[in-house]
Parts: C-alpha cells; sequence; structure tokens
C-alpha cells in the first residue's frame, strides 16, 4: 500500500464529528493567534514609544546636567573684574577659549554667552560668536538680576534676535561675595537640533514627539511643528495633564486630544532632575495597519482552509519523513560546529535572542573563568563589567542589523575579581522572514594589548608632566633672581658715572663681568621661555654675511683674548646673502660660538661660511674636548652638559645648544654637529641664500638688532626730565632712582598703583617706569588708567620679572615696550630715547 493510499484509509475512518472537532480547533487557535498579534502590535508600540522617550529624556538630562555643571564652573571661574566693559579686551581671549572648550562633544548647543549687569553681551563662544546684544528686557534676564535665591534658571523658548532660531536658554547669575549681581552666564540650548532628531524617527504618518516643560505643561518643540503651540501649555483637562499630576515620572496614555485630536498610543517620560518631559507617540491607525491586513488575509485563509485540508492530510506522511531527514542532517551539522568551535584559539559563544548563553566552548569558559553550567542559560549581562554595558548595547542597536556583524571591546568580570579585556566580534542570526533568531560570538584576548597601552600613556603622560614642571621651574627661578639682579644692575650703571679710583675701577670691571655672567644665564632661560611661548616671530629679510661676522667679531675677540685662544673668522666668498632674520640668526650663533668657548682650552675657534646648494652653511669649528658618539641627541637637551658634573657656572646652564637649534627650525634651518673625541668639534646652521638680486636692495637698510647695545651717546636731553617710576621691590626701586638722578632726571617713586594714581601731578610726568606685577592691580593697568587721564600720549615703559610663557603672551597686549628684568642702564635709555621729547 502506498503512503497516500494510507493516509487516504487513515482519514477516511475519521468520524465526521471529530474532523468538525478539529477544524474548529484550528480556527480558535487562528483567531487566538489574531489576537494575541493585535496585543503583539500594542505592546510593541508602547515599548518603541518608551524607549525613544527614555533616549531622548538620557540625552537631554546629560546635556543639561553637563551645562549645569559648566555654568557653575564658569560662574565660579571667570574673574569679577572680567565683567566691566573696559576689561573686555584683555580677558576676551582667555574667557572665548574657555567657552569654547565647554562645546566640546555637544552638538546640540548652539554655544555659551557672558553678559554685564545692563545685559550687554560681554564675551561668546566662537559657535555663538554673533553681533553683541543686549537682553536686559529678557524675563529671564530679570528673574536672575532681581531674585537672589534663583540658581539654575530655564526660559521661555526664545527666538534669536541676531540668527532668527528658536532656542531655549540654560542661565545663571554671576554675583560677587557680598550678593550683588554683576551679570549672567548662559548656554544656549539649540531647538533645531531637536527637530532634526525628532525628523528621523519613523512615526508614520500620524505619529508625534514633543518636549514640554514639566511645570506648566507648555511646549518647547513639537514634530511635527505647530508653530503657534510654543510655549502655549496643555489644558487641565488634558489626559496627559491628570496622569502627571499623580506624580508618575514614566506613564504610557491610549488617547485622543486637540490639536488635531487623533488616537494615538503615547508614551510619556519626565526627568528626575529638570523640569521637562518628552511625549513619543504613534497613530492607533498606524499601529494597527498590518494587524488589519493581517486580519483580513487570515479571514481569506480560513475559507482556503477546508479546501487545503485534505491535501495537507496527505502531505503530512511526506512531510514526516522528510522533517527526520533534516533532523538528522542538522544534528550531524550541529556535531561538526562543536568540534570545530572547540579547536579554534578564540572563545566562541551562541546566544539567543534574549541574549542567553545557549553555547560556549572551552576557549570562552577560559576567558570568562567560568564552568559551563554557570554560563549556559544566563544573560551575558551577569559576566561582563557594569560599566561596559552600555557601550556594547550602543553598537548593538546601531549595527546590528540583522544579518549584520559589529565589533566592541569589553571586559569580563572573573569569580577572583580579576578584568580580561576581549574584543568581541557579534553577528546576528535571523530568520527567513528577518526575525532575530540569536547571536553568534567570535571572543579574543587582548588583556595583555590593554597593560601595554595603558603603560605606554602613564609614560607618556609622566614625560609631558615633567617638562611642564621644568619649563614652569625654570621661569619662577628666573622671576626671582631678577629683581636684586635688576637693582644691582642698575646700582652698577650709576656706580660707573661716578669718580672712582683706580683700584675702585678695577674692582667694578670685576663685578660688571660677573654681572653680566650672572645676566647671560637669565637670558638664556627668558629666550627658552619665549620660544616656548610661541612669541618669537621671524622677521625675515636679506642678511649680508660680512656685517654678520663683523658683528661676531667685535663680540668675541675680547673673549678669545682674555682666554689665550685663536679666533678666526673664514668667509671668502664675497657678498654671500642669506634669506633669515637678522637678530635670531645671531642670537643662534652667539650660543654656537660661547659653547665652543666654554669647551675649548687649548688651540681656538674658527668661524666659517661655505656655499652649499641653494643655501650657505655656517661652521663652528673648535679644538676642545669632542661630543661622545653616544650624546649626540642629548646635547640638544636642555641642561645637559658633557664633563660638567659639578655645575661650574662658567660653562652656563647648558641651554645654548637647545636655543640654537629652535631657533633654527623657527627659521626654516636645522643645526648639526660632527666631532672627535680629545680633537674638537664643528657646529653648522645651514639657512636659504637669496636667490633674487631685489633682494639684496635691503641691505642698503641698516641691519636690524646686529648689536643690542646702546652706542655712546649723547644723554644730556635726559636732564630735567620728570620720571615716575612704580616698583613694589625697595632695592630695583631705588636703583632706578638713583641710577636715572645720575642723568639729572627728577625721579618720583611709588610702591604701590593706588598711591601713584592718587598723586595729583601724575599726568605731568615726561615718562613713566611701571614693574608690571604690582599689588592689587598689574602695572599695564596702572598705565591704562594715566592714559585714560591724559590728553596726549603717554611715555611709558614696563618692567617684568616673570618669563613663564602665559605671562610672556598677556605682555604681547601692551602698547607700551615690555623689558625683561635684568635690564642694564643702557638698554632702559634706549627705550626713553625713542620715546618723545617732552613738551
Amino acid at each position: 500500500m502506498t503512503d497516500l493510499s494510507a493516509i487516504r484509509k487513515m482519514r477516511s475512518r475519521l468520524p465526521g464529528g471529530l474532523l468538525l472537532v478539529a477544524l474548529l480547533l484550528l480556527l480558535m487557535l487562528l483567531a487566538y493567534q489574531l489576537w494575541l498579534s493585535y496585543q503583539d502590535k500594542i505592546r510593541t508600540a508602547e515599548i518603541t514609544t518608551r524607549n525613544y522617550a527614555e533616549i531622548f529624556d538620557a540625552r537631554l538630562q546629560a546635556t543639561l546636567l553637563r551645562t549645569d555643571t559648566e555654568l557653575k564652573l564658569l560662574a565660579e571661574e571667570i574673574p569679577l573684574t572680567a565683567l566691566r566693559q573696559k576689561a573686555v579686551p584683555y580677558f576676551q581671549r582667555e574667557v572665548n577659549s574657555h567657552l569654547d572648550s565647554r562645546l566640546f562633544n555637544l552638538q546640540e548647543m548652539a554655544g555659551y554667552r557672558v553678559h554685564d549687569a545692563n545685559g550687554d553681551t560681554l564675551y561668546t563662544s566662537n559657535r555663538a560668536n554673533v553681533a553683541n546684544v543686549n537682553i536686559a528686557d529678557r524675563a529671564y534676564f530679570k528673574r536672575l538680576r532681581d531674585d537672589p535665591g534663583v540658581g539654575l534658571l530655564f526660559s521661555e523658548v526664545v527666538t534669536g534676535r541676531t540668527t532668527g532660531r528658536q532656542a531655549l536658554v540654560i542661565a545663571r547669575a554671576l554675583r560677587d561675595k557680598n550678593g550683588k549681581f554683576m551679570g549672567i552666564v548662559h548656554g544656549i540650548l539649540e531647538l533645531e537640533y531637536y527637530r532634526k532628531q525628532f525628523q528621523l524617527l519613523d512615526l508614520g504618518p500620524e505619529g508625534v514627539v514633543v518636549l514640554r516643560r514639566y511645570d506648566n505643561h507648555a511646549q518647547v518643540v513639537r514634530w511635527p511643528n505647530i508653530a503657534a503651540d510654543t510655549n502655549k501649555p496643555l489644558a487641565e483637562d488634558h489626559p496627559v495633564v491628570k496622569r502627571l499630576s499623580t506624580g508618575k515620572r514614566a506613564v504610557t496614555l491610549h488617547y485622543s486630544a486637540p490639536p488635531d485630536n487623533v488616537a494615538r498610543i503615547m508614551s510619556i517620560q519626565a526627568m528626575q532632575e529638570y523640569p521637562f518631559y518628552f511625549a513619543v507617540g504613534f497613530g492607533r491607525n498606524d499601529v494597527l495597519a498590518v494587524w488589519r491586513a493581517q486580519a483580513i488575509v487570515v479571514a481569506v485563509a480560513m475559507l482556503l482552509l477546508f479546501a487545503l485540508f485534505d491535501y495537507l492530510l496527505r502531505r503530512l506522511g511526506r512531510m514526516r519523513v522528510r522533517e527526520e531527514g533534516m533532523r538528522t542532517t542538522l544534528e550531524q551539522s550541529e556535531a561538526q560546529f562543536r568540534e570545530l568551535a572547540q579547536m579554534v584559539p578564540v572563545g566562541i559563544g551562541h546566544f539567543n535572542a534574549d541574549g542567553r548563553y545557549t553555547y560556549v566552548n572551552e576557549r570562552y569558559l577560559m576567558l570568562t573563568g567560568r564552568r559551563r553550567e554557570d554560563l549556559i542559560g544566563r544573560n551575558w549581562r551577569r559576566f561582563v563589567h557594569p560599566e561596559d554595558h552600555v557601550k556594547i548595547e550602543s553598537s548593538w542597536k546601531s549595527r546590528g542589523e540583522p544579518g549584520s556583524a559589529f565589533v566592541s571591546e569589553y571586559r569580563f568580570e572573573r569569580p577572583d575579581g580579576q578584568l580580561t579585556h576581549v574584543i568581541g566580534e557579534v553577528k546576528t542570526e535571523t530568520g527567513v522572514n528577518g526575525q532575530v533568531l540569536g547571536y553568534l560570538a567570535a571572543t579574543t584576548d587582548i588583556t595583555e594589548r590593554k597593560k601595554a597601552e595603558a603603560n605606554l600613556l602613564a609614560a607618556k603622560q609622566e614625560a609631558e608632566t615633567a617638562n611642564i614642571s621644568k619649563t614652569r621651574f625654570l621661569a619662577a627661578a628666573s622671576h626671582d633672581l631678577r629683581q636684586p639682579i635688576q637693582a644691582i644692575n642698575l646700582f652698577r650703571d650709576a656706580l660707573g658715572r661716578t669718580d672712582l679710583s683706580e683700584e675702585q675701577k678695577i674692582l667694578f670691571n670685576f663685578l660688571s663681568l660677573s654681572v653680566h655672567s650672572l645676566a647671560e644665564l637669565l637670558y638664556s632661560l627668558l629666550d627658552i621661555s619665549k620660544l616656548e611661548a610661541g612669541q618669537v616671530v621671524p622677521q625675515i629679510s636679506a642678511v649680508q654675511v660680512e656685517t654678520l661676522f663683523e658683528a661676531v667679531d667685535a663680540e668675541f675677540s675680547q673673549l678669545a683674548l682674555a682666554k689665550g685662544l685663536r679666533f678666526k673668522l673664514f668667509y671668502p666668498l664675497k657678498g654671500l646673502v642669506l634669506l633669515t632674520d637678522p637678530a635670531l640668526i645671531l642670537s643662534a650663533l652667539r650660543n654656537l660660538i660661547d659653547n665652543a668657548f666654554k669647551y675649548t682650552e687649548l688651540g681656538g675657534v674658527l668661524v666659517g661660511v661655505r656655499k652649499r646648494g641653494n643655501c650657505g652653511v655656517i661652521q663652528v669649528w673648535d679644538t676642545g674636548i669632542g661630543i661622545d658618539a653616544q650624546y649626540e641627541e642629548q646635547v640638544f637637551d636642555e641642561c645637559f652638559q658633557i664633563g660638567n658634573q659639578l655645575r661650574d657656572r662658567t660653562k652656563g646652564l647648558g641651554l645654548g645648544l637647545s636655543i640654537a637649534r629652535r631657533v633654527a627650525r623657527l627659521l626654516n634651518g636645522e643645526v648639526s654637529f660632527r666631532s672627535r673625541i680629545g680633537w674638537g668639534t664643528v657646529f653648522e646652521i645651514t639657512m636659504p641664500l637669496v636667490e633674487s638680486s631685489a633682494l639684496v636692495e635691503n641691505l642698503a637698510q641698516p641691519q636690524r638688532a646686529l648689536d643690542s647695545r646702546l652706542e655712546d651717546e649723547n644723554l644730556s636731553h635726559l636732564r630735567g626730565w620728570r620720571v615716575v617710576v612704580i616698583e613694589d621691590d625697595p632695592m630695583v626701586a631705588k636703583s632706578i632712582e638713583m641710577a636715572l638722578q645720575t642723568l639729572g632726571a627728577r625721579v618720583r617713586v611709588f610702591r604701590n598703583a593706588e598711591v601713584a594714581l592718587a598723586w595729583e601731578e601724575i599726568i605731568g610726568a615726561d615718562f613713566y617706569i611701571s614693574d608690571f606685577r604690582l599689588p592689587g592691580m598689574n602695572g599695564m593697568h596702572v598705565l591704562e588708567a594715566i592714559q585714560k587721564r591724559s590728553e596726549f600720549p603717554i611715555n611709558a615703559v614696563l618692567v617684568t620679572g616673570e618669563t613663564s610663557p602665559e605671562r610672556i603672551e598677556l605682555t604681547s597686549f601692551a602698547r607700551w615696550p615690555v623689558l625683561f628684568k635684568p635690564i642694564e642702564l643702557s638698554t632702559l635709555l634706549a627705550a626713553m630715547s625713542k620715546s618723545n621729547p617732552p613738551g
């Protein structure tokens, strides 16, 4: 008997009533499935809207929390002196930079602004860098001004007067220690950003997403947009208002209400810390559209069911045979997969759609430190470090599309408390209709790599910290030494202008040499500070080598004679012209020649120049101790010195070669050297040559800054000058006073800015000398105050002993010359001579 005949015979023996009961049960089952599908659509819509609301809630919560923190910090960090209009030029760069740094990775923030007590814009981040406006008429400004008890304040939706865009202002008041209102600092939440984010959601034709205030249920931003409802609260009998009035923070409602009266499934998520909530809803018709189509299909299927029932019975036997064959094949494939999974060197894990383990290989057990029975049937979150859950889930949602794979780094928590760093590649398994069946993960141990990365990062941070500390130490030490050396310099110069005996002149000369040596060490520190601050800007021009070598000869000939060394200059190529900055190239060359003399006891020093291609090469030869090959790179490090374990100060601080290399690179050149131990060293500076003859015309002009010494000129024109000195260091002030009095100037000394500004005749002085760092007010502000009271530009100079990069950058904005201590009298007189004569 064939299978078909057997099935027919079996069916023929079935009672008619039993067949009818079977059909009725089938119909009930289909109806039940249809009802379950209906419930699933509703539940899916509720879950989806709730998830969307929670996502937007979490993002806005994080943004508001970060903005609140940033506003608190800004309120503490912004100096109250910066909240005056006249102080804006001095603080603008620093404060704007602080505001810009707060915008990192915050696309929804349009920017930060600071307003004074009158509502005028003082500072703004680049993202909000628009024309200055006055906000004194804004309600949130008035409330912050008039109510000292207000902390963080959220405005209603406002429209920018310069941008025309809607925004939410988050503001805090700025008050002094007495509670006086000084202004506000606020951040601007870009509502257009959220409107664009809302548009990206697939909510269907009748879907809606809206952000409202929790305190009055006023609309903040909505999609689809209804402009007339902005800042408009909901009615008291609105379903959302009634439900939230019970104190619940997360609810899901089914309702229809104005303005469109569309039946929706709506989820509301209210914030814990701030007065806002998100409402996300699907149109009920949109949600059930697919289900209705399914219901129609089921109804049609019911009509066809009776016709197909007989055919299904015939096919049943054959399907059972085929199913058994498929089950056997599947079992064989599963056995092969398990055997292969045990052999691979990576951890293999399989999860069902709920994230529970269904299979793990031995390598996976080693990575987690668990037994197989500890994992199977349990969720992966129990074994992964809690801090990594969000990262994995976000990657899962963004890249875990059906059939796709994503890669993520995370950590397993082992039973012994140890962490295993792994990188996992997860692939989503889907069925024929796209539903997720499970996930397959391949996991690789990267713990050792993470340890190596952490060690490298720690070493890098330690090196950077040490370098910053060294620079700050040099600047601080330089400042502390400059004050007494400044006084010594001017006392020495004043002493030199008196009648001295021969013995006193000898002592005076020795004193001058000692002060000059100490000043040179400090100038090296100043050069390092200027270079690190980026305040050295090359002024490129044509420089004749012959003129450059004449300056070198004048400066070092006496030094060579004093040490008993030969000093020769060799420049056979007449008319050789370099394209460089004359002052900077001379500074680099001075450091190289000075270094050669310090390490040469016998023989001499030769400075020569030659042409190499399109460049000129200046060479400094010496017959000194030489440089061992192991120190080839270290010789250019700051404070590194060969053969000076006892720190002989006559050999400097070990900064000369470092400065020379930095200056050369600033001029697009390079410093290199060759050396033999016991025979000597040759250093080379490579500079570009002038290619066009037209540039040589610049040589007719005086070579700039080739010699900074003040020529011996008649200084009688300074006699009778009225000079005001503002200096808090008594010794420095006295030295300046005595030095200028020897030239016939009338000097008035003040120890602080307040007393100086209170002097009635302060405006009548011919010249002002002010220290930068003064008690209560810095020197630049003192001179600004004097200038405002004067009808004509005042002649003045600022002096400072601070050489930190921050101080050098700040003084670069001064309108008067800035001299760095220690200052020789000739340098001070040169600055005074350049000013307009008193009239």
